[in-house]
């Protein structure tokens, strides 16, 4: 098994924060699915092929081994059903910035493990990749999530006015920053 992180419980379910293995791929496959299947605000909007999960998760998890990215998925009960990660930017001038992403499947929203998971990967990425900084942007309507930024510490600095396309509806991109 992968490096734990934290585990607890949520509603009755066994949770485990931990890096993904390889093995990981089929549940991200079908985490994946569903933020498509809800139109959920995240980057996907149409469904990848196992092949492509199976690649961008070998890529995250060389760069795990390479100290440029930190990942963590959620785990209820023997599935994946959440996921967050930050990568360093690559080139020199920024390498002291990292990017994160969060997606939480929509039955674990709204009990409290977005900030904890959010909590985890920014202590993970202190500890191993020497960033000074985190950035996101996210959609301007997404108030849950932009709400629950603030709540561990994340600034707005900026704001691109219809710089997101969401299922061929513009939104405005909300530009956040967490300085360590």
């Amino acid at each position: 098994m992968s490096k734990i992180v934290q585990k607890f419980k949520v509603d009755g379910k066994d949770v485990i924060f931990r890096y993904p293995e390889a093995k990981d791929a089929a549940d991200i496959f079908k985490l994946v699915d569903s933020f498509v299947k809800e139109r959920a605000m995240v980057g996907e909007h149409k469904k990848p092929t196992i092949k492509q999960i199976k690649e961008s998760l070998d890529k995250r998890l060389k760069g795990i081994k390479n100290k440029e990215v930190v990942y963590i998925v959620v785990e209820a009960d023997g599935k994946v059903e959440g996921r967050a990660w930050i990568r360093k930017k690559e080139h020199y001038i920024e390498e002291h910035i990292g990017n994160l992403v969060i997606h939480l499947h929509k039955d674990l929203r709204g009990k409290g493990l977005g900030e904890k998971l959010l909590r985890a990967i920014l202590q993970e990425a202190r500890k191993n990749l020497k960033i000074k900084m985190v950035a996101l942007e996210t959609m301007g309507k997404n108030r849950p999530a932009i709400n629950l930024y603030k709540k561990v510490g994340f600034k707005e600095y900026g704001k691109l006015i219809k710089g997101l396309k969401h299922y061929e509806k513009l939104d405005d991109a909300i530009l956040m920053v967490k300085y360590f």
